[in-house]
C-alpha cells in the first residue's frame, strides 16, 4: 500500500505502527476494542456463554469486541420469532464477540434475554459494522465521547471517531485517554494517509482531501490508528 506521507527517520517507528495497524485490521485473531459502552457483568457473562456455545469453545477462549447500547423497536429485540413480539420499547446492548475464529453478533435486552442475530461476520468488518435495523443507538453515561476504542499508554491504537471533529480535539481525548499522540493515520481506497502534528499543511493536506473532509476537521465514524507514546527524536 502507498503512504501519502513518506516515512522520515525522524517518523521511523510509523513504519512498525502501521504493520502493527494491518494486523489490528485484516487477522482473525486481531482483538481491537471499538464499542464505547460496556455490557453489565451478568449480561456479559451470559453473551460470552452464548458465544461459546455456538463455536464449541471454552468461555476463556471468547472476547468481546465491540458493544453499542440500543433501544429496540420491541420485544423481539432484532430476532425473528414464531411468537407475537411486545410492542413496547426496550433498551438493550448489541454484541460483536469473537469466539472461534468467527465474530457472532448477539442482541440482549437489560437484563437476561441474549439472542444470537448474526454468526461468520469477518473481524475486519466489526468497527464499521451498521445496527441492526429495529436498534436505534441510545446514549449512556451521559452521551458519547470523541472517540471510542481501547486506548492503550504504548503502542498501536485503532479507533473510531464518534462524530465530527478537529484533529486537535481527537488528540485530546488521546491524550485524556493516557495515549500521547504524533500522528493519525487512516485508509481510503485501499491507501494509507498520515496527518502528522506539527507539520506543516501542505503535507497534511491529502489526509483531508482523501475523503473529502474538511481541512482540520474528521469525519464522524471514520477509523483511525495511531501509536501510543513518546516519539522518536
Amino acid at each position: 500500500m502507498a503512504l501519502f506521507a513518506p516515512v522520515t527517520g525522524r517518523r521511523a517507528w510509523l513504519a512498525a505502527a502501521i504493520a502493527g495497524a494491518m494486523l489490528l485490521l485484516l487477522a482473525p485473531s486481531a482483538h481491537a476494542q471499538v464499542g464505547q459502552t460496556e455490557l453489565p457483568a451478568s449480561l456479559e457473562t451470559a453473551v460470552i456463554e452464548a458465544a461459546a456455545a455456538q463455536a464449541s469453545v471454552p468461555a476463556a477462549d471468547v472476547e468481546v469486541l465491540r458493544v453499542e447500547a440500543v433501544t429496540w423497536a420491541n420485544g423481539c429485540i432484532g430476532v425473528t420469532s414464531t411468537e407475537a413480539c411486545t410492542q413496547a420499547l426496550v433498551d438493550g446492548y448489541v454484541a460483536w464477540v469473537l469466539a472461534g475464529g468467527a465474530v457472532h453478533r448477539f442482541h440482549t435486552d437489560e437484563t437476561t434475554n441474549v439472542q444470537l442475530g448474526q454468526t461468520g461476520i469477518l473481524t475486519s468488518a466489526v468497527a464499521t459494522a451498521p445496527l441492526p435495523g429495529d436498534a436505534t443507538a441510545r446514549e449512556v453515561n451521559g452521551g458519547a465521547a470523541v472517540i471510542e476504542g481501547d486506548i492503550p499508554a504504548s503502542g498501536v491504537a485503532l479507533f473510531r471517531v464518534t462524530t465530527g471533529a478537529s484533529t486537535a480535539d481527537v488528540r485530546t481525548s488521546l491524550t485524556d485517554a493516557g495515549c500521547n499522540a504524533t500522528i493519525l493515520a487512516k485508509t481510503v481506497g485501499g491507501e494509507w494517509y498520515i496527518y502528522a502534528f506539527g507539520s506543516p499543511a501542505f503535507a497534511n493536506a491529502g489526509f483531508f482531501s482523501a475523503d473529502g473532509s474538511l481541512v482540520g476537521g474528521i469525519k464522524a465514524n471514520t477509523i483511525l490508528l495511531t501509536s501510543c507514546g513518546t516519539a522518536a527524536q
